[in-house]
């Protein structure tokens, strides 16, 4: 097990095998056993959401007691995704290792932030947050944070010319 999330729906331990679900209380569990054909990558909580990236398949959400690709889910099947994050203008913010971010909305999925997709491939993202101004923070293999406005553009970052101790964020 490498992560645990909860949500309204239960208690979820995901692990590239499977992913585990408490739904129920301590004293009945109402513990079930989620499998995959092939791998689960990465696991996240958006929005009371539990979403699956699934090796080979995409983005899959839980939701009515299964796994189903997201609406246009199979974009990110040759993807590594890293983290998945509400936007503040409406739909997520889908953060990619090498290929960038993108922004997703119902079933349209477009580049978010192109200007730096160049960036994050040379720098491979590592992990992503928003912060509780709206404001982003990606965190880099190669050169610490970037904080980004809720548009997109770039405000700070970290590394350590600028005093980090690591540039792997």
């Amino acid at each position: 097990v490498w992560k645990i999330l909860s949500n309204s729906e239960g208690t979820f331990w995901g692990t590239y095998n499977g992913l585990f679900r408490m739904g129920g209380s301590l004293s009945d569990p109402n513990f079930e056993v989620i499998q995959v054909d092939g791998r689960f990558d990465n696991f996240f909580l958006c929005q009371d959401k539990i979403l699956v990236a699934e090796a080979n398949q995409g983005l899959k959400v839980w939701e009515n007691g299964k796994l189903s690709l997201i609406p246009g889910g199979d974009f990110f099947r040759d993807k590594e995704v890293v983290a998945v994050l509400p936007h503040s203008f409406q739909g997520w913010l889908v953060l990619t290792r090498k290929e960038g971010i993108f922004h997703y909305q119902m079933d349209t999925i477009l580049p978010w932030a192109e200007d730096l997709t160049s960036y994050f491939s040379e720098n491979l993202i590592y992990c992503g947050q928003t912060l509780r101004n709206g404001e982003i923070a990606v965190g880099t293999s190669q050169n610490g944070v970037l904080i980004l406005s809720r548009d997109g553009t770039p405000l700070v970052r970290f590394n350590l010319q600028t005093g980090i101790l690591n540039n792997s964020v």
